[in-house]
């Protein structure tokens, strides 16, 4: 994997939700050790990560330039390049799970994309954040804000939301991710 400086562009087209997700998961992920009030943490992250800043919007073009020098890994493409943008925020990724409820108590990166025959091996995509903890549910979408859906809620919330993004961007595989 490796940083393409050809695509390198002046103007950022789309948005910058790898950045501030991931700039977002940072916060609990890289606190939850010291302070259990895991809903606060993501509270002080929100506020951190509300609005697009130019430092996101770079490091998102940066993030956009990415493509692995290796083509036989086709289909591992996905998760080397959520890996390679969790490390750079000092995270790692323990395992790609379906995109449905966790089952355990951690930090979950959800991202949906639009493949593509590319170098990149996608046109577009969009990253949120999910933490489950104990009994409750976290969910930070760059464009909504951090949500609070109950357990019971949590299909038909997720449903909607993976609707949403097909329909408005396209964005047709989702891909979840468990980070530490």
């Amino acid at each position: 994997m490796f940083f393409n400086p050809e695509h390198l562009t002046p103007d950022l087209w789309g948005g910058a939700c790898s950045a501030i997700a991931l700039g977002f998961a940072t916060t609990p992920l890289h606190h939850h050790q010291t302070d259990p009030d895991v809903l606060e943490c993501a509270r002080k992250a929100t506020r951190a990560f509300s609005a697009c800043n130019p430092n996101m919007r770079h490091l998102q073009a940066v993030f956009n330039t990415i493509e692995l020098n290796d083509l036989s890994l086709a289909e591992e493409r996905s998760k080397l390049k959520v890996e390679g943008l969790v490390h750079y925020f000092g995270g790692r990724v323990v395992k790609e799970l379906p995109p449905t409820l966790p089952k355990q108590d951690g930090l979950y990166l959800l991202r949906h994309i639009q493949p593509s025959a590319n170098d990149k091996a996608e046109e577009r995509g969009h990253t949120s954040i999910l933490i489950r903890q104990k009994e409750r549910l976290m969910f930070f979408d760059p464009n909504l804000g951090l949500q609070l859906p109950s357990f019971s809620d949590f299909p038909t919330y997720s449903h909607l939301h993976l609707c949403w993004y097909r329909m408005h961007y396209g964005l047709s595989t989702p891909h979840f991710y468990h980070l530490q």
